[in-house]
């Protein structure tokens, strides 16, 4: 049976391969298309949707109704399950604009709204700081590769009709800031959704306080010379992690957690610790309206 998963699984990551190679290439015109890029996400997606299905007669033969906590059928959902994840957060790579939009959309779908979901508190840690904060600071940075075959593929497109080239730049800069802003809003509500989940495992204390750092870049006030685009994510993560700590306040989160902390320090007291070396303002904020 194990030999069946384990085939089924390589199965599933050729199937995944072989989709993403009818993508365009970063050097093909704007006009070159061998398979709708919509076509190819919906397969994707209907994969994602399969994953379940591809160990769960070999658990039942060998299980029959019993069910157990972390079996080995389980670990390779769960293993396939991120690969399947990863690789749409990697689309968002993509030199072309129209095929990140629909990376991300279908990332969303993958994570909020398919119909099924993993309950593994590790499978959300590694989501959550391995695959959608590392995509939303690609997106908000943007690698020198990407930003060289975009403005090759806005040299070989022209402006649309009745559109100065000014106006041009300015509508493919606000794609760009939509995108980030679409990421940034998908991790905090990835997070959010899994709070529970995500609070229950150990050392949750110090996966809270990694994920604070890492985030820190992003809520930093922007210097004067800044771009407005930073600007606008700035203000967009500040006010999602407003709503994240506030909503973990009020639930208890932070009591919990530091109660099962090896340390016994308490979890709020030191996120506002790392708050006051970067956002004492804001600290001030989330302290008044959480009533601490």
């Amino acid at each position: 049976a194990l030999c069946k998963q384990l085939e089924s699984a390589n199965l599933f990551r050729q199937a995944v391969a072989a989709l993403c190679s009818y993508f365009p290439p970063a050097q093909a015109t704007t006009t070159w298309v061998l398979v709708p890029p919509e076509q190819i996400f919906q397969v994707l997606l209907d994969l994602h949707q399969k994953i379940p299905k591809i160990t769960r007669e070999e658990e039942d033969e060998e299980n029959g109704d019993k069910k157990s906590g972390d079996s080995k059928e389980q670990v390779a959902r769960h293993t396939l399950w991120l690969y399947s994840v990863n690789t749409l957060a990697s689309l968002t790579k993509h030199p072309r604009h129209s095929i990140k939009e629909l990376a991300l959309s279908s990332l969303r779908t993958a994570l909020l709204a398919s119909g099924w979901s993993v309950r593994n508190a590790e499978t959300w840690k590694h989501c959550i700081s391995k695959t959608l904060v590392p995509m939303l600071s690609d997106l908000a940075n943007g690698s020198a590769g990407v930003q060289v075959a975009e403005k090759k593929q806005q040299q070989q497109q022209p402006p649309p009709l009745g559109a100065g080239g000014a106006d041009h730049k300015s509508a493919t800069k606000k794609k760009q800031v939509d995108l980030r802003i679409a990421a940034a809003t998908l991790l905090f509500q990835t997070f959010l959704q899994h709070m529970t989940t995500l609070s229950a495992m150990d050392k949750f204390d110090i996966f809270w306080l990694t994920f604070l750092g890492s985030i820190e870049k992003f809520m930093r006030p922007p210097k004067a010379e800044s771009p407005r685009s930073a600007s606008q994510l700035h203000v967009h993560v500040t006010e999602h992690f407003k709503n994240l700590l506030l909503v973990m306040a009020a639930s208890g989160t932070f009591k919990r957690a530091s109660q099962r902390s090896p340390s016994g320090q308490d979890l709020l007291t030191l996120t506002w610790a790392v708050l006051e070396r970067f956002r004492p303002d804001l600290r001030r904020q989330l302290q008044e309206l959480a009533g601490d």
